[in-house]
């Protein structure tokens, strides 16, 4: 069923012989994190298998993206909290990098 609230659900998934319903939202979280997981795996081991550079842009944009793509799709799971605070932690850490904030306070200094 699909609905124009995000809180209806739109499957049903059987498990152990019970019917549980995922909603929009559930759906929705789920692929950004699966999206997130696959970008930040891809990425690690495209480095390490010299296909990306450490420290370029499109390393750390995937970084960047995979981050908060994973912060996003943990804030839909209450269980998830401490997987959701790494993942900010390492947005905010490739964000200061990528837009260089450290050299633009050294430069105004």
């Amino acid at each position: 069923l699909v609905g124009s609230s995000p809180d209806i659900p739109i499957l049903l998934e059987i498990k152990e012989n019970a019917i549980y319903t995922v909603s929009m939202l559930e759906v929705f979280g789920n692929f950004v994190g699966w999206f997130g997981t696959i970008t930040v795996l891809a990425t690690y081991g495209l480095t390490l298998f010299g296909a990306l550079k450490f420290g370029t842009d499109v390393f750390l944009l995937a970084n960047l993206t995979g981050a908060i793509a994973l912060v996003i799709g943990g804030a839909f799971k209450r269980d998830m909290w401490h997987n959701v605070i790494f993942y900010f932690i390492w947005a905010i850490i490739t964000a200061l990098v990528y837009f260089d904030v450290f050299k633009m306070f050294a430069h105004k200094l």
